[in-house]
This record gives structure tokens, sequence and C-alpha cells, in this order.
């Protein structure tokens, strides 16, 4: 096998999270951490409200009510951790955490408690409480049944998705419980993930990014193909992060009315849709309009994100809607590749031997001009506690690079790769050190997703949290 050494690379330090409006020094590279240490962002900014007690309303089944109100035990109440684990700490109260209280029913005859059959619950597509106004988060939780794929009559559905999209149109946000997610890790490492989902999606800021460039929006494009009754539709959707923070996510659905059909060979020859000129120009209309209307100004820079190419098309379109923008960036961001590479290390006088880890997190590999190769998975070297200097939560396996593509745009292959970098700490849903791909694609794939279940597509920027 053919071996090559890589010498024109670049490594770029592991980005900081910021957990204070007021003291720019509570920042870390560990959302843990920077929790555990000072709390969440939102508990120092001045005239935010924050729900205080957060109050759950419970959809259950009469055997998951006791296992769900332990979980929530444990939240509340905190969890020591035994034994050492290098990423997971200790999880303590939740009001220490977070700064606030949570409240939930203990008992099937708490009002706020709906205890219905597991059949019921599995076949529901709604959750129906006549008390929506003394609660701030629905937990639902689903046992041991498919939370996914559902048959009612001839109609086959998503349950989750379509819950979702039923419950963001009465303004509820929704938390799905199962068993499984339960059962995987420690009773810490539960009660920190399913802590930070409720802090979240009731409004919650847990953290943002410490350093990043002003006026900058973050927009993620993914598609999905809807079936009716009469044709397929292609709704596209949209991410939009509205500040260099990370703050201010919201989704738009937007229906394509001329897609471009294109057959692409990295996609095993299947056909994909393109937007055309006038798609491209319309959507990003709303991307501006939305924009501008949240943040009382257009940006100065916008970044682009998708996972398959640009077309000609889709550049001039977006460059017409979004004419005065000084910078534009559009990028795309591809998963598979099967390029691979080791770290080595060298020795005067001795040849070079591999590491005993895998390639740092954060190397950026130019590949030609306008293509770079990024490692948003790798070695994260750090203090980890009982004398541990490194990090890789992927274990084993050998971490493959994202493969980033520019389209347009002028920035720099280390200013690119380090936007990226920081938007793969930006999802509120995990407490992960990092997720492989950006929040502009993940999001916009999830909202794509949904959309399948949604009746109309809405025009307007809806709130990420109900899609979490």
């Amino acid at each position: 096998m053919a071996q090559h050494r890589i010498a024109d690379h670049v490594v770029l330090r592991e980005p900081e999270l910021l957990f204070s409006a007021t003291q720019r020094s509570y920042r870390s590279m560990n959302p843990l951490e920077g929790l555990s240490r000072w709390g969440p962002y939102d508990a120092s900014l001045g005239g935010y409200v924050r729900p205080n007690p957060l109050r759950l309303a419970l959809v259950t089944s009469p055997e998951g009510l006791s296992r769900i109100v332990g979980h929530l035990e444990r939240v509340r109440q905190g969890v020591n951790l035994a034994p050492q684990h290098e990423y997971i700490r200790p999880y303590p109260a939740f009001s220490q955490v977070y700064r606030t209280n949570v409240e939930f029913p203990s008992s099937g005859n708490d009002p706020l408690a709906n205890v219905l059959p597991a059949a019921e619950i599995a076949g529901a597509r709604r959750s129906p409480n006549p008390h929506q106004a003394f609660f701030d988060l629905v937990l639902r939780s689903m046992g041991t049944l498919c939370a996914r794929q559902c048959r009612t009559g001839e109609m086959s559905f998503d349950l989750h998705d379509a819950v979702k999209s039923h419950l963001s149109r009465l303004g509820v946000k929704v938390q799905f419980v199962e068993d499984h997610s339960l059962a995987n890790g420690t009773r810490a490492e539960v009660a920190w993930w399913l802590s930070l989902a409720l802090y979240a999606k009731a409004n919650g800021i847990p953290w943002k990014l410490a350093a990043a460039p002003k006026e900058t929006a973050y927009v993620g494009l993914a598609y999905a193909i809807k079936s009716t009754e009469t044709r397929e539709r292609i709704v596209m959707g949209c991410s939009q992060v509205f500040d260099e923070h990370g703050e201010g996510l919201r989704f738009i659905l937007y229906e394509v009315e001329k897609p471009v059909w294109r057959r692409l060979r990295e996609l095993g020859n299947r056909e994909n849709p393109f937007m055309s000129r006038e798609d491209a120009r319309a959507l990003f209309w709303r991307v501006r309009d939305l924009y501008q209307r949240a943040v009382g100004r257009r940006p100065r820079r916008v970044v682009v994100h998708k996972t398959v190419f640009f077309t000609k098309d889709e550049i001039e379109g977006i460059r017409e809607a979004l004419t005065g923008v000084e910078e534009l960036e559009l990028l795309q961001i591809a998963q598979d590749t099967s390029l691979r590479a080791i770290a080595y290390q060298s020795r005067a006088g001795a040849p070079p031997t591999a590491q005993g880890f895998p390639l740092r997190r954060g190397t950026a590999l130019p590949l030609n001009a306008r293509t770079f190769a990024l490692w948003t998975q790798g070695d994260v070297p750090g203090d980890w506690g009982q004398g541990r200097r490194h990090y890789y939560p992927e274990k084993r396996s050998i971490p493959s690079p994202l493969i980033i593509r520019r389209f347009l745009g002028n920035s720099t292959c280390e200013e690119v790769a380090t936007e990226v970098l920081q938007l793969t700490k930006m999802d509120w849903n995990s407490l992960g050190l990092y997720t492989r791909l950006p929040v502009t694609i993940t999001y916009s794939q999830r909202i794509a997703r949904i959309a399948k279940e949604i009746p109309e597509v809405a025009a307007s920027g809806l709130d990420f949290r109900f899609f979490m």
C-alpha cells in the first residue's frame, strides 16, 4: 500500500464555549466543565426570562410512570459518578447546574400527568393536555415501543416527527424518552443528557461560542420529498443561525416550485433535486428578511452549507437575493470519502513511528485551491484527569474527514475550517465534546425530515427548539 507523508496542513485549536454574558473568562472547550463550574450562559443574561421552575407535563404508560419519575428525581437531585470516567463527571442537582428548578408530576393523579395504555401512546400523533398554560415542556415516555415508524390503517408515519410537527403548531415543545436511551450509559450520563435536553427546549441558552466572526449568518440547506395524494413535493429545509455566537437558530421550510433533477454519481447514481434560479432567489429573500427582522440589520457576511454541490442557477439566485451583503461563502460539506490519515511522530535518527492516537481533531489539509479535508473527529489533547492527556470519543476507529469544497467566497482555508469546527460544538441536544457535522447541516436535515409530517409549509421562521 502506498504511503504519503503530509506536510502542507494546519492543526486548529479546539474552539471554546462561553458560559457567561458578563465574564469573558468563563470559557471552556468542554461543555460539561463549563456548566459544572459556571452554569448556563443565560443565567447571567440581564432581562432574559428563564422558567423558574421549569415545569414538565408527562405522557406515559402506567408501567412507565415510576421509571420516568425515577430518572427525573435523579435529574433534580444529582448523581455521583462511580467508577471514574474519562469524560463524564458527577452530575450535581439540576438547580446547581442550571441555576433554576425543575418540577414534574410524581403520580398519575397529577393533572399534568397523562397516563395512557402503551398502545395508545404508540398510535397517538398528538399529546392532548388541557393544562397547557401550566407547563413549559411535555415529556413523552415511549417505554420499549418503537418511536419511529407506525401505521394507522393504510397510513404509515414517523411518530416522533408527527408529534413534534403537530405540537409545534400549538406552541408546545416535547421531549421523547425511550427506555433504550435511558439504559445506555451511566446514571450520571443519562442525567446530564436529559437535563440539557429539558433546559434547552424550555428556551434555555446553555452556552455560546467564545470567539467567532462578527455580523455573520450561517445557513444550512437540506431537502425532503413530501408525498401527497396528488403529487410529490420537494421541501427545502433551511437552518439559519442568526449571529456569530450560535444564537437565534431558526428554521425555514420552502416548497421548491421548479425542482431541477440531476443524477449524482456520489449518491449511487440517484437523482437529487436542486433549486432553480427563481427558487434559490425566493428562498434567500426569506432568509434575508428573517435575519433583518430578528437582528435589525442585514448581515455583513453569509455562509451557506449543504452536502451536495451548488449549481450555477443556485449560485446566481442566492447572489441576487443577497445583493448588498459584503461577503458570501457557498460551501459543500461532503461526508463520504475514502481519505484516511494516521499521525506519525519523528525522532532524530529514527524512522517515523505511528502515534498511539489518531489524527488531531481540527487538522485541515488543502487538496486543491478550492477544496480541503477537515477532521472534525479525532484526538483532543488536554487535561482529562488521572494523568490522561488525550481524549478520542470514537475510540478504536480511524476517523475520516469532511471534504469541504468552496463554490463562492474568499475566506482562507483556516477561516472556513475554524467556523465549521465551531459549529460542531453548537448542538444543544448533545453534551458530547463535539458532533461530526456542523449544526447548520444536522438541523437542516432534521427539519427537512420532519417537514414530511407538516401539512402546510410554513413561510415564517420556526424556533428550532420545537424540533430538537
